[in-house]
């Protein structure tokens, strides 16, 4: 698992938000996806739709963003297989490589990390590297 830190839990929000918006426009319509498939979404959409799952009725429920799973499963027509787990300022991901046939964002980006990278470059927001545990003897 992947970790980032940053200075705020609106920080992590934001590049959260990001994320899914790159995997979004980095994404393929697949299967049953193109009978939602919808082009050209904001990325305030595309936010709105993983964090409500609006792909599947009757799901609208709002999610504490303090602490939540985030989980892209088709957005707008796209299969992006994508989780984040939001805890306060802290954002933890897969570190496992992207499946191409889940995952076509990962023809894009390579792994996880470099779309979260790609997120964080673009919002010019760096993410602070967590305090190591010293054991007590």
């Amino acid at each position: 698992m992947n970790t980032l830190v940053f200075n705020s839990n609106t920080e992590a929000i934001y590049v959260a938000s990001r994320a899914l918006f790159l995997a979004y426009n980095a994404s393929n319509v697949m299967g049953m996806g193109a009978f939602q498939a919808q082009d050209n979404k904001l990325e305030s959409e595309v936010f709105d739709n993983v964090i409500h799952k609006r792909d599947y009725p009757g799901r609208s429920e709002t999610p504490d963003l303090t602490n939540c799973r985030l989980y892209a499963d088709y957005v707008f027509g796209r299969m992006m297989k994508l989780v984040i787990n939001v805890n306060n300022s802290t954002l933890e991901f897969s570190d496992d490589k992207p499946r191409l046939d889940y995952q076509s964002w990962g023809s894009k980006y390579k792994s996880y990390d470099k779309l979260f990278k790609a997120a964080m470059k673009e919002l010019n927001i760096k993410n602070i590297e967590p305090v190591p545990t010293i054991p007590l003897s």
